[in-house]
């Protein structure tokens, strides 16, 4: 059985449940998930829970997950929120970019144009080098992007993609790489 928060009037407006709420979500985001539906689906309900922690999303009406101010607000508290936001958001170069500034690893949730994308793939390694993992296959063989990752955090050579060119293997070049971090 769900359970449920009971919002009590706080004063005579009408609007005594959606401020208590407010004040609720503002200190616990995540205690939207415990709001009704109706208040799930207030705007300024979920701009304070996403304020407080941008994973509330996930408890949001699937009409604020569509919502520019919504998702733009829960992915620059929380990068990973960007799972929550709609596909249509996800396809949006402002939300994308604010999510992974925030956290790298956001790349894990972004369309695959977007792991495909150099400069998208570069600001998620330069936030964080792990993330290297969720870019496509010809960037985790590109060699500035491995290296802005491995400079980061060197333990991202583990998702670097091995592949010989003239002379010298990626293998080679990484290991070129690793011995510079040291």
């Amino acid at each position: 059985m769900a359970m449920q928060l009971k919002l009590t009037k706080k004063n005579n407006k009408g609007n005594g449940k959606v401020q208590a709420a407010i004040d609720l979500c503002s200190k616990q985001g995540l205690a939207l998930r415990l709001c009704p539906e109706s208040i799930q689906n207030d705007k300024s309900v979920v701009l304070a829970a996403v304020a407080n922690n941008g994973l509330a999303l996930k408890y949001a009406s699937p009409l604020l997950q569509d919502n520019l101010t919504v998702a733009f607000s829960a992915v620059r508290q929380n990068g990973l929120s960007l799972q929550f936001t709609s596909l249509r958001l996800r396809s949006l170069p402002l939300i994308v970019i604010a999510a992974l500034k925030n956290n790298g690893m956001a790349l894990r949730y972004c369309l695959f144009n977007d792991k495909n994308d150099r400069t998208t793939v570069l600001t998620a390694v330069k936030q964080n080098g792990l993330s290297l993992e969720f870019a496509s296959d010809a960037l985790k063989s590109d060699d500035n992007v491995v290296k802005t990752a491995a400079h980061q955090n060197k333990y991202a050579l583990i998702f670097a993609s091995i592949r010989k060119t003239e002379g010298q293997s990626t293998l080679d070049k990484m290991m070129t790489v690793y011995k510079s971090l040291s």
